[in-house]
């Protein structure tokens, strides 16, 4: 997978007042979170603070460990502590892949301590736990398959990762954490992929781009790790539920292609993520220290993976001649977003695709907020 921005602390002075819209992706394979900080002595100039993602990994229990030079280790340069406590099971966040991690491949993550705990790290990351908690507003996503139900909004399971994200999480340090309000002012949720539209769409002080053409049809194809998401706003931001949906294919099946032909050639079976995602991203592979060049297996993972891409898409937008615009986001992005450009050519690749729907929540957030006092 592509790699995404490290963690860095908000440049924000704490005794600023105002109110901060976050941005929370919260991915299988990667948090991300996005900020926007509207001061309350100038509510009319918001202010872009900034984005950062750090690995969905934890395990249940105990986990610490000493990295040599850690020092030098920019990942956690808040230097909060890993160890956590939801529903009344110790959790600690992983930096390393040294440590098997809990899966997050589970129908249930989005609701899971599991989940709650990865994302109070990710927050307190960027220095959110030293923030009062009632200048806070978040809004998360879910995927399309379980925020729609037959052309509807899903207001039960919606309503279950409000509660979910609501319910406190405590450090094992006593240090603070992010209390995340129940109240629907304060945390909102909304479709992956539509978040991406929003920060193709908006501004960072929530008004449209220069140029963006409201009577657009546009796509977004939204590419994880195991799935990918599409979904198609119409002129006038009205979702086609008719064109939207999710396929179950993804970064992963590039790395299980590889794997294969790794097998195919060396017959060894590897199957070990982190070492397939080096060599997907490097085109060297090692084996008993020796190192391979294996830049055409990868190459030809790719393109088997694309046809599935491409396969879903087709499902639901065709050959895409009524679509004006198609936004390639995700971490799957700049795996496959060369492939997808040769098919559509009005097909683009967003700048830090894997970062679009953490912008794009930030900014939804702080719209949904300028409607709701705009009295």
């Amino acid at each position: 997978m592509p790699e995404t921005p490290t963690p860095t602390p908000l440049p924000l002075r704490l005794d600023e007042r105002g109110t901060y819209f976050i941005g929370v992706d919260d991915g299988f394979a990667y948090t991300k979170i996005a900020v926007i900080f509207v001061p309350l002595l100038h509510p009319s100039i918001p202010r872009w603070v900034g984005a950062y993602s750090t690995p969905s990994r934890a395990a249940t229990g105990g986990h610490l460990t000493t990295r040599i030079g850690g020092a030098l280790n920019g990942s956690n340069t808040n230097n909060v502590s890993p160890e956590y406590i939801a529903d009344g099971v110790e959790y600690t966040v992983l930096d390393t892949s040294s440590i098997e991690s809990d899966s997050t491949q589970f129908e249930g993550y989005p609701f899971s301590g599991l989940n709650r705990v990865i994302v109070q790290h990710a927050l307190r990351l960027g220095g959110l736990h030293l923030v009062d908690s009632r200048r806070i507003k978040i809004m998360s996503g879910l995927p399309l398959s379980r925020y729609y139900i037959n052309g509807d909004r899903n207001v039960s399971v919606i309503n279950q990762k409000v509660a979910s994200l609501s319910k406190p999480v405590a450090a094992i340090d006593g240090t603070n954490t992010v209390r995340i309000g129940l109240n629907s002012s304060d945390n909102k949720v909304m479709p992956e992929g539509l978040g991406a539209w929003f920060d193709f769409a908006l501004d960072t002080d929530g008004t449209y781009r220069k140029g963006f053409d409201v009577d657009e049809t546009c796509v977004v194809v939204d590419i994880g790790g195991h799935t990918t998401d599409i979904l198609t706003v119409l002129p006038n931001r009205v979702v086609s539920h008719k064109q939207t949906g999710s396929e179950t294919v993804g970064v992963l099946d590039v790395l299980q292609e590889l794997g294969n032909n790794i097998f195919a050639q060396f017959q060894i079976e590897e199957k070990n993520l982190t070492r397939l995602e080096k060599a997907n991203q490097t085109g060297k592979y090692k084996i008993s220290g020796v190192e391979h060049d294996v830049s055409a297996l990868v190459e030809r993972s790719k393109a088997a993976a694309a046809d599935k891409i491409m396969r879903a898409i087709n499902k639901f937008i065709g050959k895409g001649t009524e679509v004006d615009r198609i936004l390639l986001v995700g971490g799957g992005a700049n795996v496959y977003g060369a492939y997808i450009c040769n098919k559509y050519p009005q097909a683009i690749l967003l700048d830090n695709p894997e970062m679009a729907n953490a912008k794009g929540f930030a900014k939804a957030s702080l719209v949904a907020y300028l409607v709701e006092n705009q009295g």
